[in-house]
């Protein structure tokens, strides 16, 4: 019994065995058929001519008119992209250009301002030593005159300047408070006014001048309004060679002039 048994059940497994089996190849010959299917439609799909003009006309919406090949990696760069790309590399180009240029024209400036530096720096050497020049003549004029504080006496016509107006009474006295030579008693001509020897000062000039609170401000001032700048640096006060120097003897400053300077100093000491 038992055996019988094990035989029927051995049986059916075989049987389900054998089913599964049929199954299984009844699948897969189903799958091959379908394969097949879409494969022969779509090989009579590229043959219709319809389907191709279609296929191709796709293609080109999808795609720029023109490609440009890659020789790097075999495919190809839409037209559009590539001109957007030459146009960068061309403003690029020309941005360059221009940077040069004004990198030139930045350098071209530098070396006229370095020259510029050069002359400048030239010229701050010869006014420094025109301004000593000039600064040792004032000294030297303002020694003797102090050294000469008590003459009286000139080698030339006085330098001191009539104390009345014209077509005034000599004999009148002046007033206490009234300064001695305050413009009011100088000759005054065409805006100048004469302080002596044939020098003539303008107005302006001379009531800058007379304003002067320090003797030695005076002094220098009324020798520049006397003989200029120029002159003084080319001049000493006695004409003598400077001990301390080995430069040669400049020509002494004119006698007469000296004298009216001597003049107007003596009289703003009162």
């Amino acid at each position: 019994m038992e055996e019988n048994n094990e035989g029927t059940s051995a049986e059916k497994d075989g049987l389900k065995k054998k089913a599964k089996a049929i199954k299984a190849a009844e699948g897969g010959e189903k799958r091959k058929s379908l394969m097949q299917i879409l494969t022969e439609k779509k090989a009579l799909k590229n043959k219709n001519p319809l389907y191709s003009t279609e296929k191709k006309r796709k293609r080109e919406e999808t795609l720029p008119d023109s490609f440009s090949d890659s020789d790097e990696d075999g495919g190809v760069v839409p037209q559009k992209m590539y001109d957007d790309i030459n146009i960068k590399y061309r403003q690029l180009q020309r941005k360059h250009q221009a940077l040069t240029n004004d990198l030139d024209q930045c350098k071209q400036k530098s070396t006229e301002l370095e020259n510029g530096k050069s002359e400048l720096e030239q010229e701050v050497v010869t006014y420094r030593e025109a301004n000593l020049t000039l600064q040792h003549n004032i000294d030297k004029l303002l020694k003797e005159i102090f050294s000469q504080r008590s003459e009286t006496s000139r080698t030339c016509e006085p330098a001191i300047p009539p104390l009345t107006p014209p077509g005034q009474n000599t004999t009148s006295e002046r007033e206490p408070d009234q300064p001695i030579h305050g413009p009011r008693q100088m000759e005054i001509k065409d805006g100048k006014i004469h302080i002596g020897t044939d020098i003539w000062l303008r107005e302006e000039v001379w009531r800058k001048i007379d304003s002067t609170t320090k003797d030695s401000l005076f002094v220098k001032e009324l020798a520049v309004a006397i003989w200029g700048t120029a002159e003084l640096m080319g001049r000493s006060v006695s004409g003598k060679e400077c001990p301390g120097k080995t430069i040669e003897a400049k020509p002494p400053l004119t006698p007469c002039k000296l004298g009216t300077l001597k003049g107007m100093w003596h009289i703003s000491l009162h």
